[in-house]
């Protein structure tokens, strides 16, 4: 003869009630809210986990799961590890360390674009610049190297100590602060001797335009002292006066009065 039991209201299953219940209310295995069910021989039993936890008890968190206060810094990507124990955070542009909480010092181009920025063991940086500039950032233009020596007609440029400008040293016979300004008296422009003065004149539009004066000396004229006049070697004979045409061409004697006439032409040699 066969017979059953009715177990109703007992934690206990099977033919006899002699098969315990495990998800019974007085043997709470599901943590967190989880659900718990009896595999088909109530052998054993399952949790149906809710939220960020998982496991066999739905006791141990999805660290990655956790929204709120997410373990990866600045948009990083979670990944959990196998036994959700521990995770791995991938980080994204610009950001470094296990938490991807730190800042990479080159993501924000602090070299600008004047240099090449190098990040340092110690979360730091430093720029390496590039030709004509200096400076912590490369923010300081070296005046000499950039674009090209400032200083014209072979003048040497000098930078100040802390590069805010330059000074021009020019060779001789140019002047101004790039060298661009031309000194007729240096070399002498003036011939034979003579000596040179520095004049420099203003045009129409009060613009300065270099010239130079020259003082003969001797028996040179002309606005460099470069002609010499027909009568410095006394062409007139007889105590004649000698006059100079005006371009130094040619002369005219002027004769005393008992030589070919008084103020004739000639030498005054008859």
């Amino acid at each position: 003869m066969d017979y059953s039991c009715d177990c109703a209201g007992l934690e206990f299953h099977g033919k006899d009630c002699d098969t315990a219940n495990l998800c019974q209310d007085s043997l709470p295995t599901c943590q967190n809210s989880g659900t718990c069910e009896n595999t088909a021989d109530y052998t054993d039993y399952f949790c149906d986990c809710v939220g960020d936890f998982t496991g066999k008890n739905c006791d141990t968190a999805i660290l990655c799961a956790d929204t709120v206060s997410p373990p990866c810094a600045n948009s990083a990507l979670c990944t959990d590890a196998g036994d959700y124990l521990t995770f791995i955070c991938t980080c994204t542009a610009g950001f470094t360390g296990t938490l991807c909480d730190q800042a990479v010092a080159c993501a924000a181009s602090p070299c600008g674009a004047n240099g090449v920025c190098g990040d340092l063991a110690d979360d730091t940086f430093t720029c390496t610049c590039d030709a004509g500039y200096t400076g912590t950032l490369c923010e300081t233009t070296i005046k000499c190297e950039t674009p090209t020596n400032p200083c014209d007609n072979l003048g040497t440029c000098v930078d100040f100590a802390d590069f805010s400008d330059y000074t021009c040293v020019c060779v001789d016979g140019f002047y101004g602060t790039d060298c661009d300004q031309v000194q007729p008296c240096n070399p002498n422009s003036c011939l034979n001797g003579a000596a040179c003065e520095n004049t420099p004149l203003l045009d129409a539009f009060g613009a300065q335009i270099q010239a130079f004066t020259c003082y003969c000396d001797g028996n040179y004229e002309g606005i460099v002292c470069g002609d010499l006049p027909m009568c410095a070697s006394g062409p007139c004979e007889n105590n004649g006066g000698c006059i100079d045409d005006s371009d130094f061409a040619g002369y005219t004697c002027v004769c005393p009065s008992s030589y070919t006439g008084a103020n004739l032409l000639g030498n005054c040699e008859n």
